[in-house]
């Protein structure tokens, strides 16, 4: 169940509902969208159906063959929200959805209220819609916040009635963009939005898929580490871009050399020669992959790593060490690169792993790193009369709860892998 928001008015909450559900029809999955604006009820509107049967219907029984098929997609059905004089619980005919095969997307009222906190409570996870404008930026961070605070997962944002996605609005919200919505006439009908549509469905379907509300282990790729696969609930999803925080005397390189074991794995480095990663990983105490390692020209860091990401084959890792020499290049070709980078590794359906160090002088950019991080591992190791011990924490996971506790690691005994895996080629 997907809830679509956002707190401000007028920016295309119905449109959005309605052209996802559509999306998902045209991709096979049945799907229904639900107004649950009471107020200002207009799915039948924009959706070209009549105002009657609403969800009613559902609490008083009747099945889903009784909803209005859509216009465009017929397997897409549009339930209006009740007429005035029907009394009927939203939350009865949210649960009757909720167990049923269809992908349910809710139109939810704009604003704060309990009006609109009501559906986006039930939902698994929220979609939030802006404009580009201040205002609508504004009110979509709002909307998240709101998600925040009633622990529903965002999904991402849709920027509506806009051709391309503004540097300025990712650096203003920090979740995944799921499409630029361009501004045409009969948006539910034209072929570049209804194209946008597609791929918010394909999106949501191949990267948050959920089985018996819990995403589904198919989607995620193990890290080859059980502890930390345990703790992501089976291992990273596909398309993650991933920011390892350490501080220098961790050795958290070995971490990075653990992860290669898992599947085949491009391995970037800047500061030190692949001649140097090389011997490192033969004499790890940890089990470890055969990665390509490529090293980079500090002063052509961007263009070089751009050229390798390209080439980077569908499923495998990518292993950039270390950020530092990026986070310290111009601003706008670094969100370039980051938004190049996060585009590719979910096309191919990959993992990228960013080494971030700590130092006195942190680099400028490192905040654009984190922001654009999927997920934030902070590694951290210590000694005692034991030996030595390793640890992770989660402090960002995008789109997913938390893990709540600290995570144990052992890599010399949980890297299990065979010693060397087939590299990805080179």
């Amino acid at each position: 169940m997907l809830a679509v928001a956002g707190t401000k008015g007028g920016c295309g909450k119905t449109t959005t509902a309605i052209g996802i559900a559509e999306g998902f029809a045209r991709a096979d999955i049945p799907a229904v969208a639900i107004d649950a604006d009471r107020q200002l009820p207009n799915i039948h509107v924009i959706g070209g159906v009549d105002r009657e049967p609403t969800f009613a219907s559902l609490a008083d029984g009747d099945g889903l063959s009784t909803v209005s098929p859509s216009p465009r997609e017929p397997t897409a059905g549009l339930l209006p929200a009740p007429l005035p004089t029907e009394d009927v619980a939203l939350e009865s005919v949210l649960d009757r959805l909720a167990n049923s095969s269809v992908r349910t997307v809710v139109d939810c009222p704009s604003g704060a209220g309990p009006d609109a906190v009501d559906p986006l409570s039930a939902a698994d996870r929220v979609i939030v819609v802006t404009t580009d404008t201040t205002r609508s930026i504004e009110g979509a961070k709002a909307t998240i916040d709101m998600a925040d605070r009633l622990d529903v997962p965002v999904a991402g944002i849709v920027l509506n009635q806009c051709d391309r996605v503004s540097p300025s609005l990712v650096e203003a919200i920090d979740q995944p963009i799921l499409a630029a919505i361009p501004d045409r006439e009969s948006p539910l009908e034209h072929p570049e939005t209804c194209e946008a549509y597609d791929r918010i469905a394909s999106e949501l379907s191949n990267r948050w898929a959920v089985t018996n509300g819990s995403p589904a282990a198919a989607d995620r790729l193990t890290t080859g580490i059980e502890p930390l696969d345990a703790a992501l609930g089976g291992g990273i999803p596909h398309g993650n871009v991933v920011a390892v925080l350490a501080e220098p005397p961790s050795q958290s390189e070995q971490l990075l050399y653990a992860l290669t074991a898992a599947r085949g794995t491009l391995y970037l480095t800047v500061e030190r020669s692949r001649s140097h990663i090389e011997e490192s990983i033969d004499t790890a105490p940890v089990t470890a992959g055969n990665p390509s390692i490529r090293q980079l020209d500090a002063p052509a860091v961007l263009s070089e790593a751009n050229d390798y990401v390209e080439s980077l084959p569908d499923g495998a890792n990518l292993v950039i060490d270390s950020m530092d020499a990026f986070e310290r290049t111009d601003r706008e070709q670094f969100q370039a690169f980051m938004n190049g980078l996060a585009e590719h590794v979910r096309r191919t359906e990959s993992i990228a792993f960013l080494h971030c160090l700590d130092s006195e002088n942190p680099p400028d950019l490192r905040p654009l790193t984190i922001h654009f991080a999927d997920l934030v591992l902070e590694f951290e190791a210590s000694m005692d009369v034991t030996g030595i011990s390793q640890q992770v924490t989660v402090p960002k996971v995008r789109g997913e709860p938390l893990p709540a506790e600290t995570i144990d690691l052992d890599l010399v005994a949980e890297s299990v892998l065979p010693t060397r895996s087939p590299s990805h080629g080179d």
